[in-house]
């Protein structure tokens, strides 16, 4: 099945992405997206290369799971 969502900032539209169940990370991104996620950019974050899937964000820096 496929899963289509729209991106909304300040009530604008600014980008529609869509999944299908033969994807392999499809089911956490339909679980991310369904939790109103935060976006931060981490260009700069010392530990860029190594942010994973299963670190945490405690509002002022990652912490890598345990």
């Amino acid at each position: 099945m496929k899963k289509k969502y729209a991106l909304v900032a300040e009530g604008d539209v600014f980008m529609t992405i869509s999944f299908d169940d033969s994807m392999p990370q499809t089911e956490a991104w339909i679980a991310g997206l369904a939790s109103s996620p935060v976006i931060i950019e981490i260009t700069d974050n010392p530990d860029v290369n190594n942010i994973r899937g299963g670190w945490t964000w405690d509002g002022t820096s990652f912490k890598a799971s345990e």
